[in-house]
């Protein structure tokens, strides 16, 4: 996971420092370390035949292998596979399904399974009983880069599946009883199906979790995404969605993105007109504090 995290900061860095033009050697520093990462990935090392691993040790022992007796499946490592964006797409793709067969349940995504009851040396596991927190429950911190990666991958249905169900009022809807917590405020993680407690929220307000459901939801399903060179347009939703709006403020600028999906597609090329006039590309520039009027309409390239 953090070399997959490692890759995508150096992408961010490279924007920055291509910016700055006298970076060439960190660039090609960069660029180095993140093929290196990227080789190592896609290799068996990493690859688990289903799903990435989540640690290999230097005695050769693994954790997130099916040849493990426990925590055999990680989400994290997964996701960030999808969001470094410079590993086998294959491979993403085939990991994001086994998240989906292994992972995913009515409340959430467990950050992995099974749970575990022992240590690698057989010792038993004295922390987080199975099924609650950080052992095998369903963390919605992590299962918001779940949202991230189907994104990015063009999976509007299950993007928007795994946002809508860790949302606080789908969550207390069902059985408000079993969910205990606040149906306005997002919660920590939830008791998963190991525990006796399975459905519970527990630590609402209290993560960092809220941050980046508005963060997936905004930037990645909705599509509104800022970047150095401007306001990138590029939503991820579900077929059925035939337009919506987002008011956003940025650099000064309030803009009125309304987005038309007269195909029925997830995902696909981006029209974009602003104050009436017709645009190339799917990024708006800065408009030094005017208010601006957008009309973005999906269209499939391939058909059009």
């Amino acid at each position: 996971m953090v070399a997959q995290q490692y890759i995508y900061a150096a992408k961010l860095m490279f924007e920055l420092l291509d910016v700055r033009k006298d970076h060439e050697d960190d660039i090609n520093y960069l660029q180095n370390k993140s093929k290196s990462f990227t080789a190592v990935l896609n290799s068996d090392i990493c690859w688990d035949g289903e799903w990435f691993k989540r640690l290999v040790f230097n005695d050769g022992a693994v954790m997130g292998s099916h040849l493990n007796d426990e925590a055999q499946i990680f989400l994290n490592t997964q996701s960030w596979a999808a969001i470094a964006g410079t590993l086998d797409q294959r491979k993403v793709k085939k990991a994001m399904e086994s998240i989906h067969e292994r992972l995913d349940t009515p409340f959430g995504i467990r950050i992995f399974t099974p749970a575990l009851t022992k240590m690698p040396d057989g010792t038993p596991f004295y922390s987080n009983t199975p099924g609650a927190g950080e052992n095998g429950g369903l963390f919605l911190h992590a299962n918001t880069w779940a949202i991230i990666a189907e994104a990015l991958l063009g999976n509007g249905e299950r993007a928007w599946k795994y946002f809508s169900q860790i949302l606080p009022g789908t969550l207390s809807s069902g059985d408000p009883d079993c969910y205990e917590n606040e149906p306005y405020a997002f919660s920590s993680w939830v008791y998963g199906p190991d525990h006796e407690r399975y459905g519970t929220g527990q630590l609402s307000w209290l993560t960092g979790g809220a941050a980046w459901i508005y963060t997936a939801g905004i930037e990645y399903v909705l599509g509104i995404r800022p970047t150095l060179t401007g306001l990138l347009i590029d939503p991820c939703i579900p077929a059925k969605w035939k337009e919506y709006t987002v008011k956003r403020r940025w650099r000064g600028t309030d803009y009125v993105i309304n987005v038309f999906n007269p195909h029925g597609l997830s995902k696909g090329s981006i029209k974009l007109k602003v104050n009436g006039k017709l645009i190339s590309g799917n990024i708006l520039s800065p408009a030094n504090g005017q208010t601006v009027e957008v009309q973005a309409s999906i269209y499939n390239k391939d058909k059009s």
